[in-house]
């Protein structure tokens, strides 16, 4: 995202809901560490952008598994401040693949990914990789090595909505996944939830906020890779489970 908009991979994510309430914790296997800033590009828009790592560790939701490679699987919505019920995407098939639900913890939610990318992963291309650019450095985990992305929301050179649309707010949640060996293999190991605010008639933005999921988010994830996945004509994906 300068706005990387996401579409098109199956991923299914089932959540174990034993003794789950939407004001319980998300367990997390493991560390976040978030950095926000804000920038302003050449031609005056401005930008919210993050940085995000993960680091596996297991015995911090008193695991014994293992993984041999970390990535992430981000879902996002936007608000229209001024009309609350107005959710948005921020492309057209990312809004055509967005939750249509009555609960509003679920409701807009939109698998986020590279255009056109065949792969449901943040950032992932259609080889399996991560696009490199001159500024940031993105990596995947491993052991004792961090997950790192990155984002940047940039909604004046990108504004889709129309004149009557003028503060929004901007909702993500980034969910680090074992994507490949040891026995976590195909488990959500921990989410991060992150939010900013965009004023069109002042073109400002706030710094990202990030902030520990509760357990409305694992639904919020498990519907949007379900809308995902009920596009149709995608490849075969691995079934992510929640790792308790």
């Amino acid at each position: 995202m300068a706005y990387k908009s996401l579409a098109c991979l199956g991923l299914v994510l089932l959540f174990a809901s034993s003794g789950c309430t939407t004001s319980t914790p998300s367990p997390t296997c493991g560390f976040f560490n978030f950095s926000p800033k804000t920038d302003k590009d050449q031609n005056g828009n401005v930008a919210a952008q993050f940085k995000l790592d993960f680091t596996f560790h297991p015995s911090q939701c008193n695991s014994t598994c293992s993984c041999d490679k970390v990535w992430f699987v981000q879902i996002l919505r936007v608000l229209d401040l001024d009309n609350p019920s107005s959710i948005m995407q921020t492309s057209d098939e990312q809004q055509a693949r967005m939750v249509q639900s009555t609960d509003l913890s679920l409701k807009g939610w939109a698998v986020d990914r590279i255009a056109g990318s065949k792969f449901g992963y943040y950032h992932m291309n259609s080889s399996g990789g991560l696009d490199q650019d001159p500024f940031d450095l993105w990596q995947f985990g491993y052991v004792d090595t961090p997950a790192i992305m990155h984002d940047s929301v940039q909604p004046g050179a990108n504004w889709r909505w129309g004149s009557n649309v003028k503060r929004v707010q901007y909702q993500g949640i980034a969910a680090a996944v074992c994507i490949d060996g040891g026995s976590c293999q195909a488990h959500v190991l921990g989410m991060k939830q992150w939010v900013t605010n965009y004023d069109r008639t002042t073109n400002t933005i706030d710094p990202p906020t990030a902030y520990d999921t509760f357990t409305w988010a694992q639904g919020a994830l498990t519907a949007a890779v379900s809308a995902w996945n009920n596009q149709g004509g995608h490849d075969a994906l691995p079934t992510f489970t929640f790792n308790p």
